[in-house]
């Protein structure tokens, strides 16, 4: 797909590499009609670093230098191979195709180099480009994420709401079971206590009738009583009356004793005046 692409010139990928600083120092228009393996190589390590590669990708792990013998050989050839391998993979992906090999480093021809700068080129102005559009989508899916983290987090407050208010059925469910349990023994001692009700209601009914019987009797008997304390009160009467009917009876005879020695003495008085006449 290279060949149909249309390399940019090279003063303008001069001017490119020079005013967005991918080497130091400055490129020049010979260096990039004779490009060096250097040149390239720190070239395409600027872009990839741009499309966010690490710059870890050059450094060779000590394990794997540890098990190569002479590695002193193969150092600087692994860091080549690690920036082909990440370029290749770039150039798949943009291009869809994987022409880009080792020798493009180590012995880079111009136009080809001109070709594949090119495409990082235009693929970096194309980023920069929709890199507002990026930032706003970036915005957006940032506000989504922290949308996202506050549902999660009512979410999982909900979940502990529910889970207590689980927690709290469970233990009403068995709060109501005891109770239930509890009713059911308070129903079988009632059952028991029943015939016994019966019993005391007969008693009670029993001892209310006989204190009904009693008040009765009581009531007569308070009757009675005061029939007999106006007896009493009548008997009382009579005794005070013949007392002073004795007394009286008494004095009448005395006055009749009176009278009848006043009238003897009337008679011996009429007796001595007629005498005294005579």
């Amino acid at each position: 797909m290279t060949e149909n692409f249309d390399a940019f010139p090279l003063d303008l990928i001069q001017q490119f590499v020079n005013e967005n600083g991918f080497l130091e120092p400055p490129v020049t228009l010979q260096d990039l009609k004779q490009p060096t393996a250097q040149l390239v190589q720190r070239l395409y390590f600027s872009f990839i670093q741009e499309f966010g590669f690490s710059e870890s990708l050059l450094m060779i792990p000590f394990d794997i230098l540890g098990e190569i013998e002479s590695h002193e050989i193969y150092k600087e050839m692994i860091s080549i191979l690690s920036l082909q391998a990440a370029c290749q993979h770039l150039f798949s992906k943009l291009i869809g195709e994987g022409s880009f090999g080792v020798m493009d480093l180590v012995n880079p021809n111009p136009k080809k180099t001109q070709k594949f700068v090119s495409i990082l080129q235009n693929f970096w102005l194309f980023c920069n480009s929709q890199y507002p559009h990026v930032e706003k989508i970036k915005g957006e899916v940032d506000k989504l994420v922290r949308d996202r983290a506050d549902c999660e987090a009512k979410i999982e407050d909900y979940i502990k709401k529910i889970n207590q208010s689980k927690s709290k059925a469970v233990e009403e469910k068995a709060e109501e079971e005891m109770l239930e349990r509890d009713i059911d023994v308070l129903k079988e001692e009632l059952g028991k206590l029943v015939p016994r009700q019966s019993e005391l209601n007969e008693d009670k009914l029993e001892v209310k009738n006989e204190l009904e019987s009693q008040r009765n009797a009581i009531a007569a008997l308070n009757d009675n009583l005061k029939k007999k304390e106006t007896e009493r009160d009548n008997l009382q009467g009579m005794f005070k009356g013949a007392a002073t009917l004795q007394k009286l009876e008494s004095e009448l005879q005395d006055i009749r004793d009176s009278s009848e020695v006043m009238e003897k003495r009337k008679v011996d008085f009429k007796n001595q005046l007629e005498l005294l006449s005579r």
